[in-house]
């Protein structure tokens, strides 16, 4: 069986979390970072409302045939989880919680990492533009604010008068209960990424 690109994409989904952070670098000034004490004490779900499962806790037989993904396939991506969770544990005195999720149609994916203590700067590697100056449809970077959730926005430049179509991908932090969520995912919408990181909230509250 021929693995399909929704499968090459799970399959290889840490590496494309390391591909999706470097689309939009983040500012992320984090107290943890700076040597603050405290802990994180967040255990990420292996679901989320939405449809949403855990990489590492997906089951072979929920998912499509034409996928090709076996039970190799699922535990490199545990073992991927595994290696994340021991470097970051290197860096910070209290290492955040880091799991990476996709829908059950495998064309959508997010990396969740949640932080101790608040972030204090958050902004996309590319500044906004002014896309009439620019000639093009709208800013390639935008940045959307909901309550406390702040995220970053990225779209396909093309010119005005085009339909510059869905985000490339959403970067999104949101301050909770002393720790911070930051968010990362491709193929959704701005309102599921406030959506997801709602869910996250009450997830790790």
């Amino acid at each position: 069986m021929q693995n399909t690109p929704a499968a090459q994409r799970a399959v290889g989904l840490g590496l494309g979390a390391v591909v999706l952070g470097l689309l939009i670098v983040l500012a992320v000034a984090l107290p943890k970072a700076q040597g603050d004490t405290g802990s994180t004490g967040a255990d990420l779900p292996a679901t989320l409302p939405g449809g949403w499962t855990a990489t590492d806790a997906l089951e072979v037989d929920d998912l499509p045939a034409e996928a090709g993904i076996d039970e190799q396939a699922i535990e490199r991506q545990a073992d991927r989880r595994a290696y994340a969770e021991e470097a970051y544990a290197e860096v910070y005195d209290d290492a955040p919680s880091f799991r990476t999720y996709t829908d059950d149609t495998l064309q959508k994916y997010a990396l969740v990492t949640v932080f101790a203590g608040e972030a204090q700067a958050f902004a996309p590697g590319d500044p906004p533009v002014d896309p009439e100056a620019e000639g093009m449809a709208r800013s390639t970077s935008e940045l959307v604010r909901e309550g406390d959730a702040l995220c970053s926005v990225s779209y396909q430049a093309v010119a005005a008068g085009q339909d510059a179509g869905a985000p490339t991908s959403i970067s999104c932090q949101l301050p909770t209960a002393g720790r911070t969520i930051q968010l990362q995912a491709q193929g959704i919408s701005v309102e599921d990424a406030f959506d997801l990181l709602d869910e996250l909230a009450t997830a790790v509250a």
